[in-house]
């Protein structure tokens, strides 16, 4: 079986997987036992913007004819789901409606974000 592939499909797809790996991965060590659970910064707020921030210009850049409103519900939904299983499974780890707050005040930057560098595309790559 060949397999034939445009290039931008083949980079496309390549971020695609990108973006699921990293929904999945967030997903995990938001559910791991609090102990165990890798960070990047000292401060839960700023992990959980982080990972937001991330999966909202990810999500964006993918996926550019949905709506930011569209987006937005979807990974709101997403950060929810995440508060809920933390508050019903335990693992040492609690419901905390801040880290929702952070992750959606993330989301919105990282849709501002891109279609901010979407808008200024031409803009940005003339700059010598």
């Amino acid at each position: 079986m060949k397999i034939v592939h445009c290039g931008m499909m083949a980079i496309s797809k390549v971020f695609q997987l990108i973006f699921w790996l990293l929904l999945s991965a967030i997903f995990m060590v938001a559910l791991m036992p609090a102990k165990i659970a890798p960070s990047v910064f000292a401060s839960d707020k700023l992990n959980h913007m982080l990972a937001f921030f991330v999966l909202a210009a990810f999500a964006k850049s993918l996926w550019p004819r949905r709506g930011l409103l569209t987006i937005f519900a979807w990974l709101a939904l997403y950060g929810g789901l995440i508060e809920i299983l933390q508050w019903a499974l335990g693992f040492g780890r609690d419901a905390n409606w801040m880290d929702l707050a952070a992750d959606l005040v993330a989301i919105c930057f990282g849709l501002v974000a891109m279609s901010w560098m979407k808008s200024n595309r031409k803009s940005i790559s003339t700059i010598k």
